[in-house]
């Protein structure tokens, strides 16, 4: 079976985490999965990290409101192996 973007993407932010909902004993290896999905239907049209990083940020503020989503220099490292993602 191949590893499609989505896959990849979702991987990403269960590595990073940036809610803390992911809690790898109770398998819910899905949890991001909505978010992945927007970020990567986006993913192409990003120019620069710094459009991964607005990307990022704008779909879990969507997702889960600004007070939760927390500040967009939080994502910064989520955009980075985006970006570096998006080029390889």
């Amino acid at each position: 079976m191949s590893v499609t973007l989505l896959d990849q993407v979702a991987e990403i932010l269960l590595r990073h985490d940036p809610i803390k909902i992911y809690f790898p004993e109770y398998g819910n290896t899905d949890e991001y999965m909505p978010e992945a999905r927007q970020i990567a239907a986006r993913l192409a049209s990003c120019e620069s990290m710094d459009a991964c990083l607005d990307v990022v940020y704008l779909v879990f503020v969507q997702y889960f409101g600004s007070s939760t989503a927390g500040e967009r220099a939080h994502y910064a490292p989520i955009a980075k192996d985006l970006w570096t993602l998006h080029h390889s």
